[in-house]
């Protein structure tokens, strides 16, 4: 895949972006050259352009509070903006990068010896070819745990309810990989939003769950804000995106730059592996 869409939907534009921002923004105070001044516009614009580019799913109102600080910071003159404008511009940069970093720290999965595993999704966790091992197998052989993998290839959100059918052991810990096929279609963010809330619901209580986080295209915020309000809502782990987007990134990972090859579902199964926390008896739950 495309090293720059890789760098948008893995969040790490987000980070870079505002590295940019608040560089030019700092620099100007002591910058008075008109060719540097120029140059700083430059930096200033690239990394608005990325972190906003980047989907990092914030609420519309902050990023509107955001863009509105940072277009005063290089529309009027640094003397009219230096005292109350650009404090109040980092200010708000730092909280939103504050905001934003706990979600891409690594999670811890906690699972039970005994415990049975479940995995909810599409192509990515089916996998394309029956000849290749797909990453649930793969993690079954290197945890030593009994997963049953579920996925079905073209699997939506909505779809995907038909697979908690499948989930027929008490005390499972279910993995869902679901969203990608409804933000590359014609879902919409309100009706992934439903359709999510309605397959998080009907997970079995007895069971606790974990939920990769999608790598968001450009402009698709709303799938993520989707996402990250339904795991808080559904007590759901929420496995930060990298762990996605450092499968399908890696070298030879993929068999047309995006369904895994059976490198990439090796990689995807040990990054899962590394998260779990297994117990000699209950999972801690």
């Amino acid at each position: 895949m495309n090293p720059i869409i890789l760098l948008l939907a893995d969040g790490d534009a987000f980070f870079i972006g505002m590295a940019l921002v608040l560089l030019g923004v700092g620099a100007r105070l002591w910058v008075r050259r008109k060719l540097l001044l120029a140059l700083l516009r430059i930096i200033g614009l690239v990394g608005a352009v990325l972190v906003i580019a980047s989907s990092t799913p914030f609420p519309v109102w902050a990023y509107c509070v955001w863009l509105l600080l940072w277009l005063a910071i290089f529309v009027l003159p640094v003397a009219r903006t230096k005292s109350v404008v650009t404090p109040a511009f980092a200010a708000v940069s730092i909280l939103l990068c504050f905001l934003e970093f706990p979600h891409h720290l690594p999670v811890r999965i906690p699972v039970a010896q005994g415990e049975h595993v479940y995995v909810i999704g599409d192509s990515i966790s089916a996998g394309l070819d029956s000849s290749e091992r797909n990453w649930p197998l793969v993690l079954g052989d290197i945890s030593h745990l009994n997963v049953t993998n579920l996925a079905e290839p073209g699997a939506t959100a909505s779809s995907a309810l038909a697979q908690v059918r499948g989930i027929i052991e008490p005390n499972s810990l279910v993995i869902i990989e679901i969203g990608g096929n409804d933000m590359l279609g014609d879902t919409d963010g309100d009706e992934f939003s439903k359709d999510l809330d309605a397959l998080l619901s009907g997970i079995p209580p007895s069971s606790h769950c974990a939920m990769f986080e999608l790598p968001l295209l450009p402009f698709r915020n709303n799938y993520g804000r989707a996402q990250r309000t339904l795991a808080a809502r559904h007590h759901v782990i929420l496995i930060p995106k990298k762990c996605l987007t450092s499968a399908i990134g890696g070298a030879g990972n993929t068999i047309d730059g995006l369904h895994l090859s059976q490198k990439g579902h090796d990689a995807l199964a040990h990054s899962v592996f590394r998260m779990l926390e297994i117990g000699d008896g209950s999972s801690g739950r």
